[in-house]
């Protein structure tokens, strides 16, 4: 198994806005496939008002909530392929 922190160009959308950001994310590669087991972001407008929003980044996407200028994550990490029937959360 090999674990390695990423720098990722992301979108925002939520709040009736969609607008880039940019995070970090731990990507874990193994046998069976590759995962992300956290993202945090690191900038982003400062103008997006306090709500819930849907962050994406190389094929997945979370939850995020931005409450008093602090992004918290909602839900798990899922891939693309959650779309196509299979679900892999992370």
């Amino acid at each position: 198994m090999r674990d390695q922190v990423s720098f990722f160009a992301g979108v925002l959308r939520g709040m009736k806005r969609e607008e880039e950001c940019e995070l970090l994310a731990l990507k874990e590669s193994s046998q069976t496939g590759t995962c992300y087991q956290w993202a945090f972001i690191l900038q982003a407008p400062d103008d997006l008002p306090n709500g819930e929003y849907v962050v994406s980044f190389d094929d997945h996407a979370m939850l995020v909530t931005k409450e008093r200028a602090h992004w918290h994550r909602r839900s798990a990490i899922t891939s693309a392929c959650a779309a196509s029937g299979r679900t892999q959360r992370y």
